[in-house]
């Protein structure tokens, strides 16, 4: 049994490292690290929404939001982060859709609709919707925020919530 476990952890981890965008994970830390801004462009299934999350996080970025435009492609990309990451699904990394969220206050990466972000930002003053957290140990530097990765397609749900704490992905 825990040889069958280990083995998937491992498979796991080498499966990261063949994804389209691993080659690329200094660069846009790097990016990151020195822009206000960054848009991560690439073909469907190169990484952008399970890979990046994880570099930030990884790299010590406190709290990111990472928009996806179906609520079932927001369930399921933060059960998959949670797991890839090996971290508590629902608490460390989470998801928020119209009428139903699994966030505490302790989640890091938050999953959430693009249409749930819109509401926020529309709801929000212009000083809350473009808030963001400083990297974790730098409180001297400035604020960074990352830009949302742009899908084919968007759905206009939305639901309140704490949106002005995360970093926007």
């Amino acid at each position: 049994m825990h040889r069958k476990r280990f083995n998937a952890i491992t498979d796991t981890f080498a499966a990261r490292k063949t994804l389209p965008i691993y080659p690329y994970r200094d660069a846009i830390l790097s990016a990151v690290a020195s822009n206000r801004v960054v848009i991560v462009a690439g073909d469907t299934g190169c990484g952008k929404s399970t890979q990046v999350p994880q570099y930030l996080m990884e790299a010590g970025y406190g709290r990111l939001a990472c928009t996806q435009p179906r609520r079932i492609a927001t369930m399921a990309l933060a059960r998959r982060v949670s797991r890839e990451a090996m971290v508590e699904y629902g608490t460390t990394v989470a998801y928020q859709v119209r009428f139903d969220k699994t966030s505490t206050a302790a989640t890091r990466i938050l999953f959430l609709t693009e249409g749930l972000l819109l509401r926020q930002a529309a709801g929000a003053g212009p000083s809350q919707s473009s808030s963001s957290k400083r990297r974790q140990g730098q409180q001297g530097q400035g604020q960074q925020q990352q830009g949302q990765p742009q899908h084919e397609r968007s759905q206009g749900d939305s639901d309140g919530s704490m949106l002005g704490q995360y970093d926007v992905i």
